[in-house]
């Protein structure tokens, strides 16, 4: 545990988002817009996930992702610093969108260690 504590931890929490990126069409398209929300509060929410040197159970709060006892990597210090560090990662399974959209945001509400982060990423397509 204290090695843990006194390395760099890592999640990498890559969202997947499959979606056709369609241009919209003519002004009643522009006005009519497209605000959607996909909000993982549970644990169930993270079903389907792909999970390396992570867990997910539930909390006070709500989901928590945290790291395993087993299974992390090793990082070096190349990107994030002159010292080496531990991570895990998390990988959702694709999520459509209802609608075709031009502007997607990712974005993580977390309680990090000292000394720790969280890193996420979100990938769309256009098939």
């Amino acid at each position: 545990m204290n090695t843990r504590r006194s390395s760099l931890l890592l999640f990498v929490i890559t969202t997947m988002l499959a979606a056709l990126l369609v241009p919209a069409r003519g002004a009643d398209a522009q006005a009519e817009g497209y605000t959607s929300l996909r909000k993982q509060t549970t644990a169930a929410d993270f079903t389907g996930s792909s999970m390396s040197g992570t867990v997910v159970g539930e909390g006070p709060g709500g989901a928590e992702i945290r790291l395993a006892a087993t299974g992390l990597a090793r990082g070096n210090g190349r990107a994030y610093g002159p010292r080496g560090y531990h991570y895990g990662t998390l990988v959702s399974p694709v999520f459509d969108a209802a609608r075709p959209f031009d502007t997607a945001i990712a974005s993580w509400n977390a309680t990090t260690p000292a000394g720790t982060w969280i890193q996420v990423e979100l990938r769309a397509f256009k098939p």
